[in-house]
């Protein structure tokens, strides 16, 4: 008898119940609580194969599979890194440990609470809802109503920005795509600059939908406050270095599913004292690594071909960024002559813009070459209006 389930639901279905039975195993118990890793890994997989067979739309197959595999990470750091225990997290929020909101309504809220706000686990710098009321948090009906409607912008952006970057499609190659600056011709320059801004609005974009997705699941099931589902990105005035763009502004929801294991990792398994430079620079590139995997996952659920797949090498570069941003930094201010705050924050901005032409290429080049335009029907009215007007 078939299940009257889709199997990407009875695939999520049973990734809650095994994450909700694995935080209730005991925290030493680390063999057990691996192997419930290796199974969510392969819940996950399974979910991301099913759903590839209901839609073979390569953007909204990688926003989901992103989505997905972050919930993963999180997952697994709630289990093996943080030894987190859903008795001792009920207890914690001042609530009745009852079999309903110990097995099953903790976890999810567990895995949509992204920043881990209200737990000993938060992280730092959460940004406001407002910037000119810091204090001041929406409530439930409003946040889930902007969320919505900012999904359905998101969604828009992305197939707008699609479609005018495939009308270039004789420059979408590597050779102009992926090649040194210096070697590209003015009109291929302006391409890959134009290249780089439609880009970055569609991860920014597909980002915040992921993101939108899961504090919602939170927030119209209740599981959630408000205060528990702040903004996605932080403040672009933090994005004047490598190190903020992606820690302060745009990282905000990720943070902790990566730093968390890489962490970890140089803590314990290769025990490297905290403090020096070997531990802040491995755990850098570590986490970094991580969100290569997560975006190579992603690529690889999205039908993207071996050869074409570059965004693992995109987030490595990143580290490779930040060391050297902190050389600089650090030459500068022994320097002794700081240069006004204005001219300074203009060439911090100047640099990252730079080195994101320089980067972001090897990010957006398999999400654009495969790329489909969004099932949207609002598009066509859109080009008609605009047709109008010119």
């Amino acid at each position: 008898m078939a299940s009257p389930l889709p199997p990407p639901v009875l695939s999520l279905g049973l990734f809650v119940a095994a994450f909700s039975f694995a935080l209730t195993t005991r925290t030493a118990a680390l063999q057990a609580r691996l192997g419930a890793c290796g199974l969510l890994v392969a819940l996950v997989w399974a979910t991301l194969t099913e759903v590839r067979k209901l839609n073979d739309n390569h953007d909204l197959l990688y926003v989901y599979a992103t989505t997905l595999i972050v919930v993963l990470f999180h997952a697994c750091d709630y289990l093996v890194v943080l030894r987190a225990s859903s008795r001792e997290y009920v207890v914690s929020q001042g609530t009745q440990p009852t079999f309903l909101r110990q097995y099953v309504l903790t976890p999810v809220s567990m895995l949509c609470n992204w920043r881990r706000i209200g737990t000993q686990w938060q992280i730092d710098k959460i940004p406001p809802f407002s910037p000119r009321s810091p204090a001041k948090t929406p409530s439930r009906a409003y946040l889930i109503a902007t969320r919505v409607v900012c999904m359905g912008l998101c969604w828009v952006a992305i197939d707008l920005c699609e479609v005018s970057v495939l009308q270039y499609s004789e420059m979408m190659t590597p050779g102009v795509v992926l090649a040194r600056v210096d070697r590209l011709t003015m009109p291929e320059l302006l391409f890959r600059a134009e290249f780089v801004v439609r880009y970055f609005i569609c991860a920014v974009t597909g980002v915040y939908m992921g993101y939108a997705g899961v504090t919602l699941i939170g927030l119209v099931l209740g599981l959630n406050s408000p205060q528990d589902c702040p903004p996605m990105f932080g403040s672009l005035r933090d994005a004047y270095t490598v190190r903020g763009y992606w820690g302060d502004f745009y990282h905000q929801g990720l943070r902790r599913a990566i730093t968390g294991p890489a962490d970890a990792f140089v803590d314990h398994i290769l025990r490297i004292r905290r403090g020096t430079l070997l531990s802040r620079y491995l755990r850098l590139t570590l986490a970094f690594a991580l969100s290569g995997v997560i975006h190579w996952g992603a690529e690889v659920s999205s039908g993207v071909a071996k050869p074409d797949r570059s965004q693992f090498l995109f987030f490595t570069s990143q580290a490779f960024a930040v060391m050297v941003e902190d050389s600089v930094q650090n030459l500068y201010k022994r320097s002794g002559r700081p240069l006004p705050a204005l001219p300074e924050g203009l060439v911090g901005y100047a640099w990252v813009a730079g080195w994101m032409l320089c980067a972001m290429p090897y990010m957006g080049y398999s999400g654009v070459v495969y790329g489909d335009p969004l099932p949207s029907k609002l598009k066509p009215a859109i080009f008609r209006f605009l047709a109008r007007l010119s």
